[in-house]
């Protein structure tokens, strides 16, 4: 549990996780025409072990930022090209994010920004609701200032999802009580609101995996109000509607912490 994953020409990439009190740095691939598991032999200086990360895909490169080994959270940002199987850890300029674990990495303006939100600092207790912005052409890291009338609680383990120029932010866990209401930050005034919805919605929920499927945001598991879930809601940004999806086949098991992927037309989902 805990670790990331991206898809990329037919091949899962999964990265890091916990598993038994163990943390981990490696890199497993499934290969879907076979099937098959293997770890992948990489170049360059991997990333430490680590799980409650945040990762993206943008373009062939995994960027893969924070986390904790157990002991200690960091901060440092590492990429693996897909391609060449190298990581490298490119200097960035500005301040970074304080480190973190259990906070949210997302793409936006066409996968030239990676946006940090949130997360588990330092310290017992210590929930974020910080934005971070990295500008990937430049590497330049800052901390915009933000407004709004009604700006996220701080929280871990939510999940965000950028749609246009818009950023998603759904659940979270703030260790007293999880969350379920849905917050939107306009990207180009870096303003906060809530996005009022119709109709039933998943409820309170955290460590569930959100994927972004043009205007709609899958979100599938997690944990609240004492039980693990196994089911998967739409949220369309367009008419402002939850939507419990209707599904056959074998359920998979209610859990949370785990990772989700879009493949063409599917979206598999792992470990947890």
């Amino acid at each position: 549990w805990g670790h990331s994953a991206c898809f990329f020409e037919g091949v899962i990439y999964v990265f890091g996780g916990c598993c038994g009190g163990l943390h981990f740095s490696d890199v497993l691939t499934l290969n879907l025409d076979t099937m098959a598991w293997s770890s992948l032999a990489t170049k360059g200086q991997r990333p430490g072990t680590r799980d409650s990360h945040g990762a993206a895909l943008i373009g062939h490169r995994m960027l893969v930022f924070g986390g904790t080994n157990g002991n200690k959270k960091v901060n440092d940002l590492h990429v693996l090209d897909l391609r060449t199987k190298e990581w490298s850890r490119p200097p960035c300029k500005g301040t970074p994010p304080s480190p973190r674990e259990s906070h949210t990495v997302t793409t936006a303006a066409g996968g030239d920004k990676l946006v940090v939100f949130g997360g588990s600092g330092e310290g017992e207790g210590n929930y974020l609701n910080d934005v971070h912005v990295l500008d990937l052409p430049t590497m330049t890291w800052t901390s915009p200032q933000v407004a709004g009338e009604v700006v996220p609680a701080p929280r871990d383990s939510h999940g965000a999802v950028t749609v246009g120029n818009r950023l998603f932010v759904y659940g979270g866990d703030c260790g007293d009580r999880y969350h379920g209401e849905v917050d939107v930050l306009d990207m180009d005034t870096m303003a906060w609101s809530r996005f009022s919805v119709k109709g039933a919605s998943p409820g309170v929920r955290a460590g569930h995996a959100a994927l972004g499927i043009g205007s709609k945001i899958y979100v599938i598991g997690g944990v609240g109000d004492k039980q693990y879930y196994s089911d998967a809601w739409i949220l369309d940004v367009v008419d402002r509607s939850w939507t419990q999806l209707e599904t056959c086949g074998q359920q998979p098991q209610g859990r949370f912490s785990h990772s989700a992927v879009i493949m063409n037309t599917d979206i598999a989902i792992y470990g947890g």
